[in-house]
Order: structure tokens, then sequence, then C-alpha cells
């Protein structure tokens, strides 16, 4: 759920920029280089958004897998646990 969560945040992000940038191209009297200039900002700023909404994904699902991997051990011990005494039991 978080993960389509920071995706749609990430898309949203880069949209909002995309009409931002585009508004500003019409309303804005600047020359050409500055314009050129300050689209390569806002680009590299999105880009480093972006970036940073894709490592904390891949980190939240690093720590899901783990906190997943770690229940797994310990349900698989619980079972051993279970196994061994129904044996003795019946042994």
């Amino acid at each position: 759920m978080e993960d389509v969560m920071n995706r749609r945040v990430g898309w949203a992000f880069l949209i909002g920029v995309a009409i931002g940038a585009v508004t500003a191209l019409l309303f804005a009297p600047q020359s050409g280089e500055e314009t050129r200039e300050w689209i390569s900002d806002r680009a590299r700023e999105s880009y480093d958004q972006t970036t940073r909404v894709v490592e904390d994904a891949f980190a939240k699902g690093a720590d899901a897998i783990e906190r997943g991997k770690e229940r797994a051990g310990d349900a698989a011990k619980a079972a051993r646990k279970v196994y061994t005494r129904a044996t003795e039991a019946l042994g």
C-alpha cells in the first residue's frame, strides 16, 4: 500500500513540475538562456526528489522483507517444536 502511495506521490510531483515548467515558459519574461537554466534546475530538483522517493520505497521494501524472513524463521522454529513434542508423545 505504501509503495503505491509513494509511486503516486512521485508521479504527482513530476506532473506538477511539468505543469509548472510549461506555465513558467508561457508567462515568464526571461531570456532563452535563463529559461533553459531554470528548466535544468527544476529537472535536477525533480530527479533528486524522485530518487529520494524511490530509495525510500526500496528501503521500506527491504525492511519488510527482512521482517518477513524473521517471522518465517520464528514460525519454522515453532513448527519444529510442535513436531518434536508430537513425535515424542507418540513415540
